[in-house]
């Protein structure tokens, strides 16, 4: 029985998914655009 198409995607994704779970676990923040602008996370303005 052949493998559909269908399921290389949500592999893709699951992989995808432990890696930010991971990552997350750890602690290790996304790696961040250096020329991007601060991103104020303070509410209101």
């Amino acid at each position: 029985m052949k493998k559909s198409r269908k399921q290389a995607p949500r592999k893709l994704e699951q992989q995808v998914d432990d890696k930010t779970a991971k990552r997350v676990e750890k602690g290790k923040p996304e790696k961040t655009n250096p020329l991007a602008p601060p991103i104020n996370i303070e509410a209101g303005s």
